[in-house]
C-alpha cells in the first residue's frame, strides 16, 4: 500500500499545480500542466479534450480518494489494544498517509477549481468541475473527521500511559 503513496501525491502535487489559462496533458501516463493557449494542435493530435482533461484528474482524484478509504478502513487503525511495536508502526505510518491524501486532496481542489476558470466558457466542462470539486470536499471532510476521531484515540492511549511511538 505505501508504494502507491508517492505516485498518487505525485499526481495530486501536478493537478495542484494547475493556473489559471493551463490544463493537463499525458506523456506516458503521467500528467503535466501546459499552457492551453497555443496547445490546441498538440492535444487535438493526442486525441485529448476538455472532457478527456477533467476525467484525467478525476481518475488520479478517484485513486487517492480510494486509497485514503482503504486506509481509513485499516484493521491498524481501530485495534490499538494490544501495542506491540510492529502495530504501533502500521498505526503510524496509515495515519501519516491519510494526512498527506488529506493535505494532497485539498490543494488538487485548488488546481481543479483553477482549471474551471481555464474552460469557463465551457458550461458542460463546468459542471464536470463542480462536481468533482464537491467529491473531494466530501471526502477531504471526511478524512478531516476520520483524522479528529484517529487523534483522541491515540490521545487516549497515550493517557493510559501507553506511548505509540516507543511501545515495543
Amino acid at each position: 500500500m505505501e508504494v502507491l503513496l508517492p505516485d498518487i501525491l505525485a499526481d495530486l502535487s501536478v493537478i495542484s499545480a494547475v493556473n489559471e489559462g493551463y490544463t493537463l496533458t499525458s506523456n506516458d501516463g503521467k500528467i503535466q500542466v501546459i499552457k492551453h493557449e497555443g496547445a490546441g494542435a498538440t492535444r487535438k493530435w493526442k486525441g485529448e479534450t476538455r472532457s478527456t482533461t477533467v476525467a484525467m484528474a478525476e481518475k488520479k482524484i478517484l485513486y487517492a480518494i480510494e486509497y485514503a478509504t482503504l486506509v481509513m478502513e485499516s484493521i491498524y487503525l481501530y485495534s490499538l489494544t494490544k501495542l506491540d511495536s510492529l502495530q504501533v508502526n502500521l498505526f503510524n505510518k496509515r495515519l501519516s498517509s491519510l494526512q498527506r491524501i488529506r493535505v494532497g486532496l485539498d490543494a488538487a481542489r485548488g488546481g481543479i477549481q483553477r482549471l474551471g476558470v481555464t474552460y469557463k466558457d465551457d458550461r458542460s466542462t463546468i459542471g464536470k468541475i463542480q462536481t468533482l470539486i464537491g467529491s473531494i470536499e466530501f471526502h477531504v471532510g471526511t478524512i478531516k473527521s476520520k483524522l479528529s476521531v484517529l487523534q483522541k484515540k491515540v490521545e487516549g492511549h497515550n493517557t493510559k500511559g501507553e506511548n505509540l511511538e516507543d511501545s515495543d
